[in-house]
């Protein structure tokens, strides 16, 4: 089945109707690729029924070894395609009206406690024996941003000096699907950030040409594939690594200490940048505690 020219529109679509981020495209477009590819005996996406996206196509994910939650992904991505394509005309039936979609256990989130966290900060300010390097601080910036504010990967190598806002604590980051929203960070978080864009940043070599907050030695704005780098080496060297936590991890940890200290989900959900509430109570890991405790208030 031949669908490039229905899946350019749809791509567009996708970037300057729904503003979604370019990951989320090409997951979108890469499912719809190889639901063509299985369906590639059909005509067109006309002649495609709900029969065959269950017993065909369903079936050839669950045979390949798709996980759940990886066949709720590209079920999505052909949800929202079709759905595109009955609103403009082109297909006269929505084969995905009817089809269930796959339960996805929850699993309890692993979230960093408050001492590992001081475990991986402890490590980046003082488990270096080049104190006075310029990177080693810049290092202990970004993982104190990141536990502080909880900011993706993404939008971290995104910020700008002109975002940053040293005077009341704050800074303009700029989301998915281009939507922009405003976290604060706390007085340690800003003293850093002070010595790291008035000191640390001008010895680096490229600052003066960049106009992003992060810079490094070899590229002028520092990539998502450093952070990881960044992130995964003080976990290592706090022994936290083995514990399965990633840069993600210090997103998770943020909105769990959020969540404790206020009880309020809503700001969680508004500080992460999360369209759904849903979101964010996956990331928060003591939402079943609460829970109990609430239950455990009725006394009838």
């Amino acid at each position: 089945m031949n669908a490039t020219k229905e899946i350019c529109l749809f791509k567009t679509y996708l970037e300057n109707v729904q503003n979604r981020s370019d990951r989320t495209v090409m997951a979108y477009i890469s499912a719809l690729s190889e639901f063509c590819d299985v369906m590639r005996d059909r005509a067109s996406i006309n002649d495609i029924t709900r029969r065959d996206i269950e017993s065909i196509y369903i079936a050839k994910l669950v045979g390949s070894g798709n996980c759940a939650a990886s066949r709720a992904k590209k079920l999505s991505a052909l949800r929202s395609f079709f759905r595109w394509s009955k609103e403009n005309g082109i297909v006269s039936e929505n084969p995905m009206d009817g089809v269930d979609m796959p339960k996805i256990p929850q699993k309890k989130p692993k979230v960093m406690s408050k001492e590992e966290v001081y475990d991986v900060l402890l490590q980046a300010k003082y488990g270096s024996k080049r104190e006075d390097d310029y990177e080693i601080f810049r290092d202990f910036t970004i993982l104190s941003l990141m536990f502080s504010t909880g900011v993706r990967r993404s939008e971290l190598t995104g910020i700008k000096l002109s975002d940053v806002y040293l005077s009341d604590g704050s800074m303009l980051i700029h989301g998915k699907g281009n939507k922009e929203r405003v976290v604060y960070y706390n007085d340690a978080t800003k003293a850093l950030l002070f010595e790291y864009i008035n000191v640390h940043r001008k010895k680096m070599s490229h600052s003066a040409e960049s106009e992003y907050l992060f810079v490094s030695r070899k590229d002028i704005k520092l990539c998502e594939s450093t952070v990881n780098r960044i992130v995964n080496k003080y976990l290592e060297k706090a022994g936290l690594k083995s514990k399965g936590y990633t840069a993600h991890s210090t997103r998770k940890a943020f909105a769990t200490m959020v969540y404790k200290n206020t009880g309020d989900l809503l700001a969680v959900q508004n500080l992460l940048g999360h369209a759904s509430p849903t979101t964010t109570q996956r990331y928060v890991g003591v939402a079943e505690d609460s829970k109990r405790r609430a239950a455990m208030t009725v006394n009838f």
